[in-house]
């Protein structure tokens, strides 16, 4: 019988044969029986009395914590915070409904605008309207794009008075048709 398997023997319990035990044999079942009792874990098991303690010195703990106000700084704080945020939500309302009424004003206004021409009353809203949704394209080409776009209706702008024999706008609107021509090539070129 090899040592490995005598020793296998010894761990799971088994006697040994007096002939096939080699020298040494009383420190290996020592040994084997010093692993096998390691090997048993008792679980711990608390006492009833710790526990109660344990649990008795947490929610005192927790009271005192609750009983204690809190620091001036915070309580400034939260008052602000708080008025701060009442403020906001009353600045909105009163942003959201000042835009609708807004919106709901000019929009016959925005409607005469869209076919106005140089020298019109409403022109200048026209062109205003333009360049609000232009700040709102980004830029290169996306912007670039929509300066074009002006350009183009600036140069039927200036067609249109010019059949009008309206010399002086025809004229301004060539202006503005060369400045939106030369912006949107600075925003190609610099993509």
């Amino acid at each position: 019988m090899r040592h490995a398997d005598l020793l296998e023997d010894l761990l799971q319990g088994e006697a040994l044969p007096d002939a096939d035990a080699p020298d040494g044999l009383d420190e290996l079942a020592m040994l084997a029986d010093l692993i096998a009792d390691s090997a048993v874990v008792e679980p711990v098991v608390m006492r009833a009395e710790a526990r109660n303690d344990i649990r008795n010195q947490l929610i005192r703990h927790a009271n005192q914590l609750n009983a204690q106000p809190p620091p001036l700084l915070t309580r400034v704080r939260d008052a602000v915070t708080g008025r701060a945020e009442r403020f906001a939500y009353s600045s909105r309302a009163a942003l959201a409904g000042g835009t609708a009424a807004m919106v709901l004003s000019t929009g016959g206004m925005a409607a005469a605008a869209t076919n106005s021409l140089p020298g019109d009353l409403f022109y200048g809203l026209k062109l205003a309207g333009e360049d609000v949704a232009l700040s709102f394209a980004d830029p290169g080409v996306p912007r670039g794009t929509g300066l074009l776009d002006q350009a183009w209706n600036r140069l039927e702008e200036a067609a249109t008075a010019a059949e009008r024999d309206e010399q002086a706008v025809s004229a301004d609107a060539m202006r503005l048709a060369d400045e939106h021509t030369r912006d949107g090539a600075q925003e190609y070129l610099t993509v």
